[in-house]
């Protein structure tokens, strides 16, 4: 596979893993950690690659000249081949023109094994993938030999490449304690900060401090030691916390109303009006032939681990009856800073303007509309 930016598969692989099916991946070294989008270099190529080294994924990376762009799957127990133009990739799945083969015929399933096998024991060919560590992290605040009050919030700049840290913590500087493992503070490299809070100090006391940045594969780099020196004296109230940034669903500027919401049908790929029932099933449904329409909403982000399900579709149909829709699918759209929520219109969704928002996190979006026809 040549990218490995979507979360999705990458999670669906390490369930298999789990259940003790053996996964080998050839890769493409360019696109371990690729610098062209800033979300996939941070994000979702190490993330994604290191995760599944970390958990037994068997991955060499491609030796000779030129590029491993080539896509295809073989699944064993089913004796199935896929090969095609599609990555493991957002782009892939949401707007880019894909073409792929699905086939259980044996000639061209053996003929890809026998293509797998040659690479992958082939020494001139690939060779054994080996994770890299992240960038060093960089201690922010509490500065260093300074005085500060209580609780401590340490905090520090993860250095690129990093996902989760370990902070180490004490009064003997040469001999600090592991204070917490693994902390993952939902901003990634030099996008942001990195914090963690430190309560239930004593006053007058040094503390020193130091991080130790961490990959999905659990290389690491540390940084410097820091101390501080807490006091009992009086600190200044803290500045509160600034409230959210309020979700905005996306409206539609050339619609035909001026609160059109900026909406898709998900397999069409066609605007408005939408048939609560899809008509074509080019996809063979069977009995769930509801359309599924994709809505753009900024300003919102799911938690670590967080499901699609945290996020409700609110409608009030054409007939003023109201319907809380949870949202199937949430992921980021490439290249921007608004994410795509796919829900299922609801049965006896009326015909005409439908009233739409999104409500996730105790937070209610701004309303758009879009058309329902029968």
């Amino acid at each position: 596979m040549y990218r490995l930016t979507d979360i999705g598969i990458c999670d669906a692989l390490l369930r298999a893993v789990a259940r003790g099916v053996p996964v080998r991946l050839l890769a493409e070294p360019n696109e371990y950690r690729f610098d062209a989008s800033r979300l996939g270099a941070e994000l979702t190529g190490p993330y994604n690659v290191d995760r599944l080294y970390a958990a037994g994924v068997q991955i060499k990376m491609r030796k000779h000249l030129g590029l491993n762009h080539q896509k295809s799957v073989t699944l064993y127990g089913r004796g199935l081949t896929i090969f095609g133009s599609s990555n493991w990739s957002r782009p892939s799945f949401n707007y880019q023109e894909e073409h792929n083969y699905f086939t259980n015929k044996t000639w061209f399933f053996q003929w890809f094994v026998d293509q797998f096998n040659r690479k992958w024991n082939s020494a001139t060919e690939y060779e054994p993938f080996v994770p890299l560590p992240p960038d060093a992290p960089i201690n922010l605040s509490p500065g260093n030999a300074s005085t500060v009050g209580q609780p401590v919030m340490l905090t520090w700049e993860g250095g690129r490449w990093a996902h989760k840290y370990d902070i180490y913590f004490g009064t003997n500087q040469s001999n600090l304690t592991l204070l917490v493992a693994d902390v993952i503070t939902g901003t990634l490299g030099t996008d942001g900060s990195e914090t963690y809070l430190v309560s239930g100090l004593q006053n007058g006391i040094t503390y020193y401090w130091r991080i130790v940045s961490k990959t999905m594969a659990n290389q690491t780099a540390t940084g410097a030691v820091w101390r501080f020196t807490t006091t009992s004296a009086s600190v200044p109230t803290p500045t509160p916390t600034p409230t959210p940034t309020p979700m905005q669903l996306l409206l539609d500027s050339s619609g035909p109303a001026v609160d059109q919401a900026a909406s898709l049908d998900s397999l069409l790929l066609l605007r408005d009006p939408f048939p609560v029932l899809n008509g074509a099933n080019l996809l063979n449904l069977a009995s769930d032939r509801n359309t599924r329409v994709i809505v753009f909403v900024r300003n919102l982000q799911l938690a670590q681990g967080e499901d699609a399900s945290a996020v409700v579709v609110h409608l009030l149909d054409g007939n003023n009856q109201n319907y809380d829709v949870t949202a199937e699918n949430v992921r980021p759209v490439s290249d921007s800073d608004f994410v795509q929520v796919v829900f299922r219109l609801p049965n006896n969704l009326a015909a005409g303007t439908c009233v739409v928002s999104i409500k996730a996190h105790g937070q209610t979006s701004n309303t758009g509309t879009m058309r329902i026809k029968i």
